[in-house]
């Protein structure tokens, strides 16, 4: 890097790049620490949530024996049963159904905690109703899918009118989080920390104005006379 006789600093970058792994070490010095903060802040701080994942069956039509004959398994009655899980989902987020699964569960969640945890949507689009929980507490969250899935069998019958409600899958226990992503988040404050390292290393060097070699006098336009050699 040399300062021309106007003032303007010319880069070179192959300059930077050896300047930048001179101080290797002070990079990854930063790199260590900001990833060692990050995970530590994020596996010990944040607290880890956890889904509970359930399935129901949803069929508004039904044949005289109680199975679907092939005239209501048509294209329009799929469509239209599948038009009912939505109908369903907000018929279960109302607050009396809420309200009814936190007193069913017994776990001292007011029916607006449930609300905040709870999503539910048509499993691709088809006659399955997905219901999922996210809680901090994983046996809450299974508890809470597997208490809202036995209300719905009564009230969607009673509500909506919907003939045939089945559980096809109960809430899932698991036992990973699925935040935070600890990974992530030490990879991010890595490169972080080594992007600060290296942005502080080259601000400095752009900032030394000292002359070091004899190509930083010939960027001020100063003719060399004479080299003294290092003596070893």
């Amino acid at each position: 890097m040399n300062e021309s006789e106007s003032g303007v600093i010319e880069i070179n970058f192959l300059e930077l790049l050896g300047i930048l792994l001179k101080r290797w070490w002070i990079i990854l010095l930063c790199v260590l620490v900001f990833g060692g903060a990050a995970y530590g802040y994020t596996n010990y701080m944040v607290t880890k949530m956890y889904v509970s994942t359930g399935k129901m069956y949803i069929n508004t039509y039904m044949g005289e024996a109680g199975a679907p004959s092939e005239t209501q398994r048509s294209t329009s009655v799929i469509t239209a049963s599948q038009k009912s899980v939505l109908t369903c989902i907000e018929v279960l987020k109302s607050t009396s159904v809420i309200s009814e699964v936190a007193k069913q569960s017994g776990l001292g969640y007011t029916s607006g905690q449930i609300k905040s945890m709870l999503s539910m949507s048509a499993a691709n689009d088809t006659e399955v109703l997905e219901v999922k929980v996210t809680c901090e507490n994983p046996e809450h969250a299974k508890k809470i899918v597997d208490t809202l899935m036995t209300v719905a069998t009564t009230e969607l019958k009673d509500i909506v009118g919907i003939p045939t409600i089945k559980i096809i899958e109960e809430g899932t226990l698991s036992r990973s989080p699925v935040s935070p992503n600890v990974t992530m988040q030490t990879m991010i404050g890595a490169f972080i920390g080594g992007l600060l390292a290296a942005a502080v290393i080259v601000i400095i060097a752009l900032q030394d104005k000292r002359i070091k070699s004899e190509e930083d006098l010939k960027g001020f336009g100063i003719p060399v006379i004479g080299v003294i050699p290092d003596i070893l």
